[in-house]
């Protein structure tokens, strides 16, 4: 797979650590080419520089659609499509939901759900345009268990994967 118009292009969002930086660095291992998305630029660069060439960074902010449409057309402007979303990226506020702030539950929705459903609904009409693609959601055991201290989390992450599914 030497050939980069033959290599799989790859977004991950939240790839500036964790999960994210590390499902970027499993796909350039395996061939991809990757761009690690992520609110916070300058982290999402630094986990770019030690994938390598392989490896390309792009500011994200996954509540915005527009944040989405400008990173989607730094993907295609960088490598003329994008095989697979990985929408990786995710908040958490702990505590008994009666302690958490209104406002807390609402940004966990907003970034944990809205902001992947978002990402999804501008990918979908490039895929079709394009003819393939794939989504990836990455969820949480806390989709299918609730845990305590993490209601909003698990309930952002409930929504999304039935939403995705």
């Amino acid at each position: 797979m030497n050939d980069a118009a033959n290599r799989p292009v790859y977004l991950i969002t939240g790839a500036a650590s964790g999960i994210g930086a590390a499902t970027a660095r499993l796909a350039a291992s395996s061939g991809a080419r990757v761009i690690l998305a992520d609110i916070n630029e300058a982290g999402a660069q630094a986990a770019a520089q030690l994938i390598g060439d392989d490896a390309s960074a792009v500011a994200l902010d996954i509540r915005s659609p527009a944040s989405w449409e400008a990173a989607l057309d730094e993907t295609w402007r960088r490598h003329g499509r994008l095989d697979v979303l990985i929408n990786n990226a995710a908040i958490v506020h702990t505590g008994f939901a009666r302690d958490v702030p209104l406002q807390r539950h609402q940004e966990t929705l907003d970034t944990n759900f809205m902001g992947p459903v978002a990402g999804m609904l501008a990918a979908l009409p490039r895929f079709r345009r394009q003819g393939s693609g794939h989504l990836v959601t990455i969820c949480s055991m806390t989709a299918f268990l609730p845990f305590p201290g993490l209601a909003s989390y698990a309930a952002a992450k409930h929504a999304l994967r039935a939403f995705h599914h």
